[in-house]
């Protein structure tokens, strides 16, 4: 499963007789490059981060701890990442960013923990947001192995 995810999340390879990888989605093509609003990962990190608004007017905006703005921040930074790893012109530069955005959606998952534990978030509400996550992550970390691998 995760080389048929790997396929469709941002890359595919093209002729190695060219000498090169580009990061597409061969149906949405653009010249060389697609936009990366036409990738699945940052396609499920905007959705989940519109679970995220759904969820956080639980949440007081003036609490101590601010978990409102850390929540929000935090599930911003994934598809933030992901955008701005896509537009880096080397392989290298790229693989930077799917670090930071996998730490930011481990630190979302650990908030929306907390949330559920303080009954702020019911169980029941964040399954979608859980299953949006996990999926993520595993989407994520195939991209990190796949640059480490090359």
């Amino acid at each position: 499963m995760l080389n048929t995810c790997s396929k469709n999340i941002m890359r595919t390879e093209t002729s190695r007789s060219r000498g090169r990888n580009e990061w597409e989605r061969s149906e949405e093509r653009v010249g060389h490059a697609v936009h990366y609003r036409g990738t699945i990962i940052w396609q499920k990190a905007v959705e989940m981060v519109r679970e995220i608004y759904s969820l956080t007017p639980r949440l007081l905006e003036t609490e101590p701890y601010g978990m409102h703005s850390q929540i929000t921040r935090a599930a911003v930074s994934v598809p933030a990442n992901a955008a701005e790893g896509w537009t880096q012109e080397s392989r290298k530069e790229k693989a930077q960013f799917f670090p930071t955005a996998h730490g930011s959606l481990s630190g979302v998952e650990t908030l929306v923990t907390i949330c559920e534990q303080l009954g702020r978030f019911p169980e029941a509400e964040t399954s979608k947001l859980r299953s949006l996550v996990d999926e993520l992550s595993r989407m994520l970390t195939t991209m990190r192995r796949n640059h480490r691998a090359n």
